[in-house]
């Protein structure tokens, strides 16, 4: 199944929203005023150039533990997090910048609560699986799967 089709099924049986973060915008604030959920799911960035976006980063957020519970770090505060150790409100002012890009755009899909549903890790590989078959790599800021 293609990228495309597994985003669109996960947009029609989870919780989703999305968001746009240009130059010189917060991430942080983003995340606030856009209402992002602190539930456990993925989530995809992608790089906008004129109309065409381009998939940069498939993310997990809500580590599965050994019992049963979730590790409490959810979309709103993984989207917040550092990226190669650099906090994401400038690591992704230093990706537009770099690549050129307009802006980037964040879709968020909560794909998890206890017991139900699908863990993240299980969302998350089935993207990037998707992903490696079309193109024969990971997304550009993904180093390793």
């Amino acid at each position: 199944m293609s990228v495309n089709k597994i985003l669109e099924k996960f947009r029609e049986e989870f919780e989703q929203g999305e968001l746009r973060v240009g130059p010189s915008e917060s991430i942080d604030d983003l995340v606030a005023s856009e209402n992002v959920s602190d539930g456990s799911g993925v989530y995809v960035i992608s790089g906008c150039r004129n109309t065409e976006r381009a998939i940069l980063y498939i993310g997990k957020a809500g580590t599965i533990c050994q019992d049963g519970s979730i590790k409490k770090q959810g979309l709103r505060q993984r989207l917040k997090m550092k990226q190669d150790g650099t906090y994401r409100k400038v690591f992704f002012q230093k990706i537009i910048a770099e690549m050129k890009l307009d802006a980037l755009h964040i879709e968020w899909f909560v794909t998890y609560s206890p017991g139900n549903g699908v863990p993240p890790f299980l969302a998350e590989s089935e993207l990037l699986a998707a992903f490696l078959a079309e193109s024969r790599q990971l997304p550009p800021l993904n180093k390793s799967a």
